[in-house]
């Protein structure tokens, strides 16, 4: 990605929108739970009595049960379809196992954004009729005034986070023409398959973290009083 970070921006001692709180406290736990869960991914990688030992514990359905929790509705039907169909291709290769457990935690963590992006949207302009979140970011940002430029700078990372979602749910992961033409000097080219792997996590998660954060500051500040 464009812009390099170095993990969280410290927001420990700040006071955040309810929406915030509720995504961005999901946005960690999936990276915890997938931390905890990664040993016993790897180790089903390369034994088959442990692959189905991982298989009967149904530890994807906790995966995705632990992002639905409080009522949080993150499984859209098309990512439903897509689990089940990952359930189907572990059963038949174990091998595939840590890669399609790292692209699920990078769809949910995007997904994760994208709800927080709405409920602030919802906000500072209700009645909106905009369908695409790039459009929706841009309201976004308009409506709240004096963001810090520094939020800029991630600009350009959430777009390619975004269209990584999208093609990871909508295109099995392999680059289109549509991914090239809104991530402009994407190193990809069309038909590249999306490199998925445990720094690509990390760098979705931080991203999109540090941009809610700041703009999070003073959409609390302007619209929730």
């Amino acid at each position: 990605m464009k812009y390099k970070i170095e993990g969280f921006l410290n927001d420990r001692d700040e006071i955040h929108s309810e929406s915030y709180v509720k995504y961005d406290g999901k946005l960690r736990q999936l990276r915890s739970f997938y931390l905890i869960l990664q040993p016993l991914v790897e180790k089903a990688q390369n034994n088959v009595q442990a692959f189905h030992d991982f298989q009967r514990a149904n530890f994807l359905d906790r995966f995705a049960r632990n992002v639905k929790a409080n009522k949080i509705k993150i499984l859209e039907p098309e990512l439903v379809q897509l689990i089940n169909e990952k359930k189907r291709e572990y059963v038949n290769d174990h091998a595939e196992l840590p890669r399609n457990f790292l692209m699920l935690t990078i769809i949910f963590s995007a997904s994760l954004f994208e709800f927080y992006i709405n409920d602030v949207l919802e906000v500072v302009s209700p009645n909106h009729s905009i369908r695409y979140m790039d459009q929706k970011l841009k309201r976004v940002k308009k409506r709240i005034v004096l963001l810090p430029p520094d939020i800029h700078n991630y600009d350009d990372n959430i777009n390619e986070i975004l269209n990584i979602r999208h093609v990871l749910v909508h295109n099995e992961g392999i680059i289109d023409d549509k991914f090239m033409r809104r991530v402009k000097d994407s190193s990809y080219k069309i038909g590249d398959q999306i490199s998925i792997n445990e720094s690509l996590m990390h760098e979705v998660i931080n991203n999109l973290h540090n941009f809610m954060t700041i703009l999070d500051r003073e959409y609390k500040k302007q619209f929730c009083g």
